[in-house]
């Protein structure tokens, strides 16, 4: 999951934000589907631009919070998979008090702070609470997503979400290991002093981070892992909203 910068409301959003089914319009959809680089908000596969795979996600739940029903920043572009799994569900902290177990409740109205991660919120960066492993000596595990640091937010998230689900720890280990093929090529083509190669490698790295690539953020936790801004590499790291 990487960050969202919300565009401009669809003119046919832009009044009676609790009337009808707005939300399903061609011009809602579509907007979303290019404000998020055409891919889920939360999982980061690509979404196909014909199908029936573009499923508009209230981030806070219609059937509970009624009168968001069609409110602009309240949605999302989801892959099935992601929204189906995620439903009406939503968790929020009940409590901030030190050395106390955060309590949450799912499907209720609350007016507490969301336990998950709106990638389109300005003030959140899910990359701050949402990491992979990456280790090659623990290869088992290469590509499998967890909450950075243990966050609470970004735990909550990946369970939710189903984020963590087997289908998509097999596609994050499997680009992972490209990564990690792209990553013995470029230090092969450094050593060897091959400049036309290393800016090849440099290249693919960066379009591999690009918010226009699926799992950008699996490649972007590769790269801050593995240092690739120093020394020899000296690889620019995306963030954000930031495209090759």
């Amino acid at each position: 999951m990487i960050k969202i910068m919300r565009c401009r409301c669809p003119d046919v959003l832009s009044d009676s934000p609790s009337d009808g089914d707005k939300y399903r319009c061609e011009e809602v959809v579509q907007n979303l589907w290019e404000m998020q680089r055409r891919k889920c908000c939360y999982c980061e596969q690509l979404i196909p631009s014909e199908g029936h795979s573009k499923a508009v996600e209230h981030f806070k739940p219609k059937n509970i919070f009624k009168y968001l029903k069609n409110d602009w920043k309240n949605l999302l572009l989801a892959c099935p998979q992601c929204n189906g799994k995620k439903s009406d569900k939503f968790p929020v902290e009940l409590t901030e008090e030190p050395g106390k177990t955060k309590m949450i409740y799912l499907k209720t109205l609350s007016n507490a702070e969301p336990l998950i991660i709106d990638p389109s919120n300005p003030e959140i960066d899910p990359e701050d609470y949402i990491d992979f492993n990456v280790n090659i000596k623990h290869i088992e595990v290469c590509g499998i997503i967890k909450a950075k640091n243990n966050s609470p937010l970004g735990r909550e998230t990946i369970n939710v979400i189903g984020l963590d689900r087997a289908y998509y720890t097999r596609l994050r280990m499997e680009r992972f290991f490209q990564l990690m093929g792209m990553f013995n090529n470029l230090a092969r083509a450094v050593i060897q002093r091959d400049d036309c190669w290393i800016q090849h490698y440099k290249n693919e790295f960066e379009m591999m981070m690009s918010a226009t690539s699926e799992f950008a953020a699996l490649a972007r936790a590769f790269a801050k892992y593995y240092r690739m801004d120093n020394h020899p590499f000296d690889l620019k790291i995306l963030v954000g909203t930031e495209t090759r």
